[in-house]
């Protein structure tokens, strides 16, 4: 399994980097949701039994990523459920060897009106 991470909130990143939990900077379009400044123990041992890497996207792939959901598939996301898309469309997962590829994309947690506004349309 593979997890997918914005840039502006690397906490898990880090913590594998660090072989366990540490303070990081968080910020960027997903911090509201995915901008926990440390990730708990309890947590990091959940995941690293399952997750082997971790894809990093940035702010502009993830309101891309937000954008082509909604475009294509009518499907209107907060930036967080849009991570796993980015990675997809930007083709970064299948980089990393993946053959089957899922993305789960969920979370109603959005203002439709500052997600009209990135796409640049009101």
């Amino acid at each position: 399994m593979v997890a997918v991470e914005p840039e502006a909130c690397p906490t898990f990143a880090k913590a594998l980097a660090a072989g366990g939990p540490v303070p990081v900077k968080v910020g960027g379009v997903a911090e509201d949701s995915l901008g926990a400044p440390m990730l708990g123990e309890v947590a990091f041992k959940a995941l690293t039994s399952v997750v082997e890497n971790v894809i990093m996207v940035t702010d502009e792939e993830i309101v891309e990523a937000q954008r082509s959901l909604w475009d294509l598939c009518r499907i209107l996301v907060e930036p967080a459920a849009a991570c796993g898309w980015a990675a997809l469309v930007d083709q970064k997962a299948p980089a990393h060897g993946i053959e089957r590829l899922v993305a789960v994309c969920c979370g109603g947690n959005v203002d439709p009106a500052q997600i009209m506004r990135q796409f640049g349309r009101s």
